[in-house]
């Protein structure tokens, strides 16, 4: 059962980009709760009202509006409901993230101490959005990756493929060339040797798009174990503190940066509630941990071609 801050998460990405009344809000949420996690748990209504309360406290997210169409004749509205309130989140302009490191080298003590603290809290809340889309990206790899027992029709697809790679070992062969030679050898009803037959017997075909490999059944392997073994990086939980020290490392990152007035105003737009705000996170952090060698890469662009997360 994922925690309860999970909701909070949720209702953070609900209200990306738009404003939502109460009752909007907590259903779109329950949704996408059971559409993540499918166990929505017990007094779910009650974990929805407390993180969203918390999420008030810590000015992630605003009242600013009431929506007078949940009442039936808005014509005629004789109570306050609380139906009607509306959320958005709490936006940060680039100008208040710029005005905050200035402060951060202020002389005063007091005033760098607080702007420190904002900046540190404004940074918190984005490593836990970016965190949530890395961790939906994993989710999205899992359900991606098919596990199948290998039929006729791939055994002998594996026979075409090795002879195609014996006569021309740098030729890629087109999927659609060989399905075709498959038709041609089933047609000419082609008998599998039985020895061929026991060998696929003990293995399983795992693939993740165009990538595929031959799993030995007896390894029971996950698909976890799978993803890693191709180099894709499992998400992490990190507490407060560690996020707190990437704070730390990425912005002595930008101020000691010889290139320090484009990675300042990377980190400005990072922070943000700028449209594009979260690729731009993504993107600094990114760099900072390829810079202290806090990451390795993954294989993401090699076999989707492009990043997942948006």
């Amino acid at each position: 059962m994922p925690k309860t801050s999970q909701w909070g998460l949720i209702i953070k990405k609900t209200l990306k980009n738009k404003s939502l009344n109460y009752i909007t809000l907590i259903d779109e949420v329950k949704k996408v709760y059971e559409e993540d996690y499918g166990d929505i748990g017990t007094r779910p209504d009650k974990k929805f009202d407390e993180s969203l309360i918390k999420l008030l406290k810590k000015d992630e997210i605003e009242i600013f509006d009431y929506d007078i169409n949940v009442h039936k004749n808005p014509n005629r509205i004789q109570a306050f409901i609380t139906d009607g309130i509306k959320f958005r989140l709490s936006g940060v302009k680039a100008n208040e993230i710029r005005r905050l490191i200035k402060i951060v080298d202020d002389t005063d003590k007091e005033k760098q101490n607080k702007a420190f603290k904002k900046l540190r809290r404004i940074f918190l809340k984005k490593y836990e959005e970016y965190l949530d889309h890395i961790q939906r990206d994993w989710n999205y790899l899992l359900t991606q990756v098919t596990i199948e027992e290998f039929s006729d029709d791939l055994i002998i697809s594996e026979i075409v493929e090795s002879e195609i790679d014996k006569e021309m070992p740098n030729y890629v062969a087109d999927p659609d060339f060989v399905e075709d030679i498959v038709k041609k050898y089933k047609k000419n009803n082609f008998k599998i040797p039985e020895d061929l037959r026991m060998k696929y017997s003990e293995y399983e075909l795992w693939t993740l798009k165009n990538y595929s490999k031959k799993v030995p059944k007896k390894e029971n392997i996950t698909k976890e174990k799978f993803l890693e073994n191709m180099g894709f990086i499992k998400p992490n939980y990190l507490n407060t503190y560690q996020i707190y020290d990437s704070f730390e490392k990425t912005l002595t990152y930008v101020k000691q940066n010889k290139n320090k007035s484009f990675i300042e105003g990377k980190f400005i737009l990072a922070l943000s509630s700028f449209e594009d705000s979260d690729k731009w996170f993504k993107e600094l952090i990114t760099e900072v941990n390829s810079c202290l060698n806090l990451s390795k890469p993954s294989l993401y662009q090699k076999i989707f071609g492009y990043e997942l997360i948006k």
